[in-house]
């Protein structure tokens, strides 16, 4: 089937959960689809009803982005240890201490920020951005280079900052309480939640 075409904006398209694509012991693992838009009311309270002006002008084009999470995945000052000792009495605030997911992180920021960037994609050009924290993962000088070198398109990336792979970081764990993405022994990820097997998505996730 072919993909609807893209446009702009929540009115017109959101994403949503769509078919299982494997099952787990504790809950599914789910692939995305595209939506409907969301429905949007008038504030006839705020200000008069009245029709759209043909060739009406925009008045500001604004983007909203916050808690993106840019880690240094092979930082000593992470705790992603602790989700191994998931049922210790005490430590249930500090749980989850890991995000699945994190590895993709700084490619999801990128191709995010490279859509903006295109006026095509966005709907028209941007004019303002606006950030509001949460953009670093542990206030170190690298992540915020990084976010920063994202935003500006100042120089390459690279996904590792420093770390010699990804073998170093806890996604490289088999079996275990993280989710490795290749083939062998099920972690807690594929066992419980259904996560996928992807031959060869930490390599590309190292690369720039």
């Amino acid at each position: 089937m072919e993909p609807p075409p893209y446009a702009p904006g929540t009115t017109t398209r959101t994403i949503r959960r769509a078919a299982t694509a494997r099952a787990g012991s504790v809950a599914p693992y789910r692939v995305l689809a595209d939506g409907p838009g969301e429905p949007h009311t008038v504030r006839t309270d705020l200000v008069p009803e009245r029709a759209p002006e043909p060739g009406g002008s925009v008045v500001l084009r604004t983007v909203h982005i916050t808690d993106l999470q840019i880690a240094d995945l092979a930082s000593p000052a992470r705790v992603e240890f602790l989700q191994e000792l998931e049922g210790t009495p005490g430590l249930r605030l500090m749980l989850p201490a890991y995000r699945p997911q994190e590895f993709l992180a700084l490619h999801g920021a990128e191709a995010m920020i490279r859509t903006l960037r295109d006026p095509v994609a966005a709907g028209g050009p941007i004019d303002l951005v606006l950030t509001t924290g949460d953009n670093t993962d542990s206030a170190q000088a690298n992540e915020l280079r990084t976010w920063l070198d994202l935003l500006t398109g100042a120089a390459p990336i690279d996904p590792l900052r420093g770390a010699g792979a990804l073998d170093e970081t806890p996604s490289a764990v088999r079996g275990g309480a993280y989710w490795n993405p290749e083939p062998g022994p099920a972690d807690v990820w594929k066992r419980e939640r259904g996560f996928p097997d992807v031959p060869g998505l930490l390599a590309e996730a190292a690369m720039p």
